[in-house]
């Protein structure tokens, strides 16, 4: 830990992993991180409205739990062949932005773009 600490590397990787995607959003190479409406600030939970800016509190997570399950008891009555039709469409919009969410999996697991666009698909 302390080589590290005192090394005299210069770059991009000598700088914390949050600085670092800081400064890719505003990279001309990876400005179509933007198109797929990344900021440098993203929320990270989805629970009928977007939050998730940092430590979770256990009222968030009871939160997030009992608005699942809600869903879920909705999700549960609706028809069978109607959420199959919900979920063609998602896969649809999965499809419109492969080769942006494949570049992505590819810059986020040092994949190669075909193996990133696999996994999308």
């Amino acid at each position: 830990v302390q080589s590290v600490k005192t090394s005299k590397l210069s770059g991009p990787w000598s700088r914390p992993a949050a600085h670092m995607s800081t400064l890719l959003i505003h990279h001309p190479q990876y400005a179509w991180l933007q198109d797929l409406g990344l900021r440098e600030d993203n929320e990270g939970v989805y629970n009928g409205s977007w939050g998730g800016r940092g430590e979770a509190s256990l009222k968030d997570y009871e939160e997030t739990i009992g608005k699942a399950k809600k869903a879920w008891n909705i999700w549960a009555d609706i028809p069978a062949p109607k959420r199959g039709e919900i979920v063609r469409k998602i896969g649809d919009a999965f499809r419109e932005k492969i080769q942006l969410l494949g570049r992505l999996v590819s810059l986020e697991m040092g994949k190669i773009l075909v193996e990133g666009i696999g996994e999308v698909q």
